[in-house]
C-alpha cells in the first residue's frame, strides 16, 4: 500500500512539474537532435582547448549503449504497442543489418564495413524504439504532446539561430570563418575530425555555418521555416512569424544550393495544401487524395523534369555544353555533371553489374576515408546511392518504409492538426524529390527521419491514454 501510494506520488508530481524521471527515451530524441549539430561541438573544443577530446565515434557509441539499454527495458514489458509503422521499420533495420553481413563476400576489412554500417543507416537502427510504446509508461516528459512539441521547438530554434548567425556572416564576408578541415596528429597518423564540402560557389563562399556541407544549413533553415508558416497559417497571423519565414527563407538562398530551395519550396506547397484542405475545402476529397500522394508527385514531377533535360542534353552531347559557367544558379554545367556522374554509376553497378551484387548491393559509399577501397566514386542521388550499398532490394524497402511512414504522418495531420506535426509532414513530403539532388537517405537521414517518428509515436501514446 504504500509502495503504491509513493508510486502514484512520483506520477502526480512528474506530471504537475512535466519531468518523468523513469524514462530515457526523450533524453535519447534531444540527444539525436543535438547531434546534427556535432561539428559545431568538434569546432568549439578546438578553439577552446585545441584538441578534440569528444569525438563523433563516442557519440555514435554512447547512443548505441542508450538505444541498446532502451531496447532490453522494452523486452523486458509485458504487453508491448507496436506503431502502425513499427514493422515496416523493423523489416528495413533487419535488412541493413544481413546486408552488412553480406559485405564480407567482398572481403572489405571490418574497419571499412562497420564505418559504411555508421556512416549510413546507423540512424535508422538508432531511431528503432521510437516504433515501440511501452504501455506501462507513456507520455514523453510532459502530460501533453503539444508541451513536448513547444520543447522541441525550442531545441530547434536555438540551433538554428547559432547557425543562422554565423552562416549569414559568412555569407557577408565571404569567408568561411571556420576551419573547413580539422585534422590532428595522433601516435603517428593523422585523424580528421571536420570537413567542410562542396563551399565554393564560383568565388563566393556557400554558408554552411558549423556543418559538413551546406546541405545541413539548409535543411535546418527549411525545417525552421516550415514550422514558422505552419504556425502562421494553424495558429495565429503575426508579424513576427513572418519575418521567422522569412529569416528561413534566407538561410536556404545563402546555401546555393538547388536540393535546399526544392526542399523549401515543396514543403510549403505541402503546408499550405493541408491548410487549404483543413479549412477552406474540408470535404475536398481530390485534395485528400492529392496530400496522400504528394511526396510520390513531387518525386515524379521533378523526375519528369530531370528525364526531359537528360534527352536534351544527349541531342547536343555532353561536350558541346558550356563548361564554363557564369556563376548563376540555373547554369547548365553542374547539372551536366550530375547526369554524367549518374549515368557512369548506372552502366557500373547497374547494367553491367552481377545479378547477385545488383540485388543485394557492393556495400560501397562515397567517402574520403578509405579512397583505396571505393575510389573517387560521386554520388549525389539518394536512389543510386542505395542501390550501390544495398541494392535493389535496400532501396525497395526503404521506399514501402517511407510510404508507411508518410501514410501515417499525413493521416494524423488531416485528421486533426496541430502546427507542429504539419510542420514535419511538410518538410518530410519533399524528401523524395530532394533525394535525386543529394544522398540525403544516408548523409542527412536525421534531418528527415527523427521527428516523424516522433510525431507517430507520441500519437499512438495519446491514443492509448485516450482508451484507458
Amino acid at each position: 500500500m504504500v509502495t503504491s501510494c509513493l508510486a502514484l506520488k512520483r506520477v502526480e508530481l512528474g506530471t504537475k512539474y512535466g519531468f518523468r524521471k523513469d524514462r530515457i527515451s526523450e533524453f535519447i530524441i534531444l540527444f539525436m537532435i543535438l547531434a546534427v549539430a556535432y561539428p559545431l561541438i568538434v569546432l568549439l573544443q578546438y578553439f577552446l582547448v585545441g584538441e578534440v577530446y569528444l569525438r563523433f565515434i563516442y557519440v555514435r557509441f554512447l547512443v548505441t549503449l542508450l538505444v541498446c539499454w532502451w531496447l532490453i527495458r522494452l523486452v523486458s514489458e509485458e504487453n508491448l504497442v507496436l506503431t502502425p509503422v513499427c514493422r515496416y521499420h523493423i523489416l528495413y533495420v533487419g535488412y541493413c543489418l544481413i546486408s552488412t553481413f553480406l559485405l564480407l563476400r567482398f572481403d572489405y576489412p571490418i574497419s571499412y564495413v562497420v564505418f559504411s554500417f555508421a556512416a549510413t543507416v546507423f540512424w535508422f537502427t538508432a531511431l528503432l524504439p521510437l516504433s515501440i510504446v511501452r504501455p506501462s509508461r507513456r507520455l514523453l516528459w510532459y502530460q501533453s504532446k503539444n508541451q513536448f512539441y513547444k520543447y522541441l521547438k525550442t531545441v530547434i530554434a536555438l540551433l538554428f539561430t547559432i547557425a543562422f548567425a554565423l552562416g549569414l556572416a559568412q555569407h557577408v564576408l565571404n569567408d568561411p570563418l571556420v576551419p573547413t578541415e580539422l585534422i590532428t596528429a595522433e601516435e603517428g597518423s593523422s585523424v580528421q575530425h571536420f570537413k567542410a564540402m562542396s563551399i565554393n560557389f564560383f568565388g563566393q563562399v556557400r554558408a554552411f555555418a558549423f556543418f559538413d556541407q551546406p546541405t545541413g544549413l539548409g535543411l535546418l533553415g527549411t525545417l525552421f521555416a516550415v514550422l514558422a508558416f505552419s504556425s502562421l497559417l494553424f495558429r495565429r497571423f503575426s508579424l513576427l512569424n513572418v519575418f521567422l519565414v522569412a529569416m528561413g527563407g534566407y538561410c536556404v538562398y545563402i546555401t546555393y544550393l538547388r536540393m535546399t530551395y526544392i526542399t523549401f519550396l515543396f514543403a510549403m506547397c505541402t503546408v499550405t495544401l493541408i491548410y487549404l484542405y483543413y479549412r477552406v475545402y474540408p470535404a475536398s476529397k481530390l485534395l485528400y487524395r492529392l496530400v496522400r500522394w504528394l511526396p510520390f508527385i513531387y518525386l515524379l514531377f521533378v523526375g519528369l523534369v530531370l528525364v526531359h533535360g537528360f534527352q536534351e542534353f544527349s541531342k547536343v552531347g555532353y561536350l558541346s555544353i558550356p563548361v564554363q559557367s557564369q556563376g548563376q544558379l540555373l547554369d547548365s554545367s553542374s547539372t551536366v555533371m550530375r547526369f554524367m556522374a549518374w549515368q557512369e554509376n548506372i552502366d557500373k553497378y547497374v547494367i553491367n553489374g552481377e545479378i547477385l551484387n545488383v540485388l543485394f548491393g557492393y556495400g560501397l559509399i562515397q567517402n574520403d576515408r578509405f579512397v583505396e577501397l571505393t575510389g573517387n566514386i560521386l554520388i549525389d542521388n539518394s536512389y543510386i546511392a542505395l542501390i550501390i550499398y544495398q541494392g535493389i532490394v535496400g532501396m525497395l524497402l526503404f521506399l514501402f518504409l517511407f510510404k508507411k511512414l508518410w501514410s501515417v504522418l499525413v493521416k494524423e495531420c488531416l485528421a486533426q492538426p496541430n502546427d507542429f506535426e504539419v510542420a514535419v509532414a511538410g518538410y518530410t513530403s519533399s524528401f523524395l524529390a530532394s533525394a535525386l539532388f543529394a544522398n540525403l537517405v544516408f548523409w542527412h537521414n536525421i534531418f528527415f527521419f527523427l521527428l516523424p517518428f516522433v510525431v507517430i509515436r507520441l500519437n499512438s501514446e495519446v491514443r492509448l491514454s485516450a482508451k484507458d
